[in-house]
């Protein structure tokens, strides 16, 4: 049973978000949900290949477990929120320490800007 919706938003009130409320409400018994697992474990596979980040989905490689090798291997290890805390501290370090050099500059601070989408963080304005 689904809980009620969450007053303004697409979700209801028990999920935080679509994306829990999607895979909470996904059926893992249904004959697609096999064979949708294994397509995004070999794309998964076929992208990963001969990179640095192969060994990652090796755990799931005899399962063919591709929603956890994306969500518990991938998405975790190189997305996490730990990731985006550690360039928006390196590139705030760039902006308030180096002297100015308009393309870096400008780089971190895009870097800044798409790091602050994934994660709450307090951009700088123009007074700052």
């Amino acid at each position: 049973m689904i809980g009620p919706q969450a007053a303004g938003t697409p979700h209801s009130a028990e999920h935080e978000a679509i994306k829990t409320e999607l895979i909470f409400r996904a059926s893992h018994v249904h004959p697609l949900f096999r064979e949708d697992n294994l397509a995004v474990y070999y794309k998964l596979e076929e992208a990963t290949r001969a990179t640095s980040y192969a060994a990652s989905i090796k755990p799931y490689q005899r399962t063919k477990n591709g929603r956890d090798a994306w969500w518990l291997a991938l998405s975790s290890q190189y997305a996490g929120n730990d990731k985006w805390e550690a360039k928006i501290k390196c590139h705030e370090q760039l902006l308030h320490t180096r002297m100015w050099k308009g393309a870096q500059h400008r780089n971190a601070f895009v870097s800044v800007q798409a790091a602050a989408e994934h994660m709450t963080y307090q951009l700088s304005n123009e007074h700052s």
